[in-house]
């Protein structure tokens, strides 16, 4: 399919080689900083949702990490025992009752559905980046989306080896992971760092609540 065909000539050789220039600090700082950008439109839908105490919480996690966190590079607020509450326009929508409507994959973006696609553009108005000037909004995009990819890498190996179908596949992991959380599911994902070793757990579980 046209999505594949666009990660594999595309988006996956640019995040291979993103990886191999970049030290894994590094990534994991520009994790972190779009991570606080994120937190900014996780506290906006978070009171759209009716959600008071994730919404403070969220607050304060934007305040700790800009201040103490050198502009969010470092996740401060997760190591003070805050937790990060992941959330989106599309789920935003969900709450109030659209419908999903039918499954789609969006250029960049990857798996979606109709409602999560019209909330891909709230969540760019949500987003401070949005109202950087335009270079600047262009740039941090792009450095987002391959950092992004980067940090999935693992996920595709996972996919290529476990799927006989990869576009089936991906169509009912996302609608079902989306219903989870819609209905009040955690927002915790597996890790799949290739750089990890698998018998180190603490290490995966930091890691794991920086990136969310």
């Amino acid at each position: 399919s046209s999505d594949v065909c666009s990660s594999d000539l595309v988006a996956q050789p640019l995040a291979k080689g993103y990886k191999a220039v970049t030290p894994e600090p590094a990534r994991l700082a520009v994790t972190n900083f779009f991570n606080n950008f994120s937190d900014v439109g996780n506290f906006a839908n978070n009171v759209l949702q009716g959600k008071p105490v994730e919404a403070v919480e969220t607050m304060m996690r934007v305040a700790v990490n800009t201040v103490l966190g050198l502009g969010g590079l470092i996740d401060v607020a997760t190591a003070a025992g805050m937790p990060r509450h992941s959330t989106d326009f599309g789920l935003t929508l969900g709450t109030w009752g659209v419908p999903a409507g039918p499954y789609l994959v969006l250029p960049l973006f990857g798996p979606s559905s109709f409602r999560d696609g019209v909330g891909v553009a709230g969540n760019i108005f949500l987003d401070p980046a949005h109202y950087f000037d335009t270079a600047w909004r262009y740039s941090m995009f792009g450095i987002n989306v391959v950092n992004t990819r980067t940090n999935m890498l693992g996920a595709t190996d996972l996919l290529s080896q476990a799927a006989l179908d990869k576009y089936a596949f991906v169509r009912d992991a996302y609608s079902q992971r989306r219903q989870y959380l819609l209905t009040g599911g955690g927002d915790a994902l597996p890790s799949y760092d290739e750089d990890e070793d698998s018998s180190a757990p603490d290490r995966k579980s930091t890691r794991l609540n920086s990136s969310h």
